[in-house]
């Protein structure tokens, strides 16, 4: 009978599965607040600044994707400390923890804030953490394959009444308030494609998914896949937000997304509360981005210090996590921190990283 740890190395998970975590995982925050920022940038460009947006996140999932590909089940640490040395790879997979646990608290803490704002107003904020932290670490702690065959369940569920709220979408929007188009100044789209850049904290993720796949030398087209779909779905929600509300009302309301669902009129007892089913629709997602930044964060640290079991590893990242999001930062400055570590380490592990590595690689394969 196999034991435990022989059952946590032999996780495999489908190319579908690896997409389907990665469409829950990619929204998080960024859901709700994407149309927002784009219009502060670009009025009724928003909807450009999101395709200009989505395009450099479809060379970065290439990248990453390709660049791990090339190393198949082999994990993170292991071809790091094979290609930089010991102590270059310790700081890397540090640097990567530690990303991914403090963007992970600076999430729950705005999570955290829009819960109290529109649902659970008297209820104190370490309790929405807890429960939060509290089914996350149980996926995690379940592994990664416990964890795919739940996002696809929840994928189903989701997808129908989803559909259907961006069938009535399309139907009561006013394309006039796209208009005039195209009259942005390029420096303002730019501006708004390096402001949207934090939503794209997830991708580092893939760095530790390709270990787990069953089929890891087709990993880079489903990357690049998923990333399309979850891209086109961020268009869409900018386009049919900016074309109901108009730029001026997208702009000034903290949340536009949930008040555009809100406004739908769906007939049938069924979508009655649609408000709450988008709200539904975005804590599932949070959830499933938590539950991946603690799996990779144990796996990670569990990988280069080798010791400890996975489950205390995961409540170890835990509660990291929550003394993070209890720290008292503002809104505007953990939007200020996120986009700064966009454009550091954001681009140091999705541009920076690829390219060192296949260099190191193709000299040492040519060196022999």
């Amino acid at each position: 009978m196999l034991n435990n740890n022989m059952l946590s190395a032999n996780e495999r998970i489908t190319l579908r599965q690896f997409q389907i975590l990665f469409v829950l995982e990619a929204f998080g925050t960024g859901f709700v607040v994407m149309p927002r920022i784009a219009a502060e940038y670009a009025a009724q460009d928003g909807w450009l600044v999101a395709l200009l947006f989505v395009l450099p996140g479809l060379l970065f999932a290439a990248m990453v994707a390709g660049t791990a590909a090339l190393f198949g089940n082999e994990h993170f640490e292991a071809y790091t400390r094979r290609l930089l040395s010991a102590p270059v790879s310790a700081i890397v997979c540090f640097i990567l923890w530690a990303k991914i646990i403090f963007c992970a608290g600076l999430e729950l803490k705005l999570f955290g804030e829009i819960v109290r704002s529109l649902l659970l107003g008297h209820t104190p904020v370490i309790a929405i953490y807890i429960v939060v932290l509290g089914v996350a670490a149980f996926a995690a702690a379940k592994g990664i394959e416990a964890r795919a065959r739940l996002a696809e369940v929840l994928i189903v569920i989701i997808a129908i009444p989803m559909i259907i709220l961006g069938v009535v979408a399309l139907l009561n929007i006013d394309l006039t308030n796209l208009m005039p188009v195209f009259v942005t100044p390029p420096k303002n789209l730019a501006r708004g494609v390096i402001r949207l850049g934090f939503i794209f904290t997830g991708l580092e993720f893939m760095w530790l998914a390709f270990p787990y796949l069953n089929k890891p030398q087709n990993g880079r087209r489903a990357a690049v896949q998923a990333m399309a779909f979850a891209g086109v779905l961020m268009i869409l929600i900018t386009v049919v937000t900016l074309a109901k509300l108009g730029f001026y009302n997208t702009r000034n309301t903290e949340w536009p997304v949930l008040k555009l669902i809100d406004m739908l009129n769906v007939p049938g007892a069924l979508l009655a509360r649609q408000g709450a089913l988008i709200l539904s629709f975005w804590m599932l997602s949070v959830f499933a981005f938590a539950s991946a930044s603690l799996f990779y964060g144990a796996t990670l640290g569990k990988s280069k210090v080798k010791r400890g079991k996975h489950i205390w590893w995961v409540i170890a990242c835990a509660i990291i996590v929550c003394i993070v999001a209890m720290i008292p930062f503002s809104r505007v400055q953990i939007y200020w921190m996120l986009d700064r570590i966009f454009l550091t380490f954001g681009l140091g592990f999705w541009v920076g990283l690829p390219i060192i590595l296949i260099i190191v690689n193709k000299l040492r394969r040519s060196a022999k």
